[in-house]
């Protein structure tokens, strides 16, 4: 049965490392010994070869965060984010949030290998046997957003103060945060929001901004929260 579109957001954003930022290739089919042993996950943007972080990455953080963060924690994640396989009818479900892949410009990527090894919890000491080199992104910029549909203002407002939150090094994105990895920091922003159709069956224009930080309060007078 077709879902009637009554409202769409779409942001976009860059998303800047902020110091070293993994997004770990499973394999990296390298055999060679001195290659590093996690290196950052790469795709095919058109002709180029880039680093990217998979949508599907950026949608994890997300849902992560709003399942377990008290303040902003919501009840319909499973409707918001989507469900892997459904316990009555063993079905996977779409969520109304789609994050795009974020390929990174990689005129301005710089690359870094770090050593790292796991500390032992008692002793609070390098585990023997656990070093190993991290290829990771020092600096690159990559272009993210997501879309938004049929939405309440409250759902958009929790997903932008969630993007501030990435932007103030609360959110940390990829592997080995505990290590310092992940901050990001975002800019260019840009929101569109259009809800329902003109008579031209064109989408209706709503709210458009360039400002993160007015967008939030926009929707915070909008939910009255302002």
């Amino acid at each position: 049965m077709p879902i009637t579109l009554k409202n769409k957001a779409c942001a976009e954003f860059i998303l800047s490392a902020d110091g070293p930022v993994l997004v770990s290739a499973k394999y990296s089919g390298d055999l060679n010994p001195t290659t590093a042993d996690a290196q950052f996950l790469t795709g095919q943007n058109g002709s180029e070869e880039c680093c990217v972080i998979p949508g599907s990455t950026l949608k994890g953080v997300f849902r992560s965060f709003f399942e377990t963060n008290e303040r902003y924690k919501m009840s319909n994640t499973e409707d918001l984010f989507g469900t892997v396989k459904n316990q009555e009818d063993g079905k996977a479900y779409k969520g109304r949030v789609s994050f795009h892949d974020a390929y990174a410009d990689m005129s301005g990527v710089r690359m870094i290998i770090r050593a790292s090894t796991a500390i032992a919890a008692h002793t609070q000491s390098a585990m023997t046997g656990t070093l190993n080199n991290v290829l990771a992104v020092e600096k690159g910029d990559f272009s993210a957003g997501f879309t938004l549909v049929n939405y309440s203002d409250d759902e958009l407002l929790k997903l932008l103060c969630a993007l501030n939150l990435v932007n103030e090094g609360f959110i940390r994105i990829g592997g080995r945060k505990s290590r310092g990895y992940g901050k990001m920091a975002v800019s260019s922003f840009r929101l569109t929001t259009t809800g329902g159709y003109n008579p031209d069956l064109t989408e209706k224009t709503g709210y458009c901004s360039d400002d993160l930080a007015a967008a939030i309060q926009h929707y915070k007078e909008v939910c009255g929260n302002g």
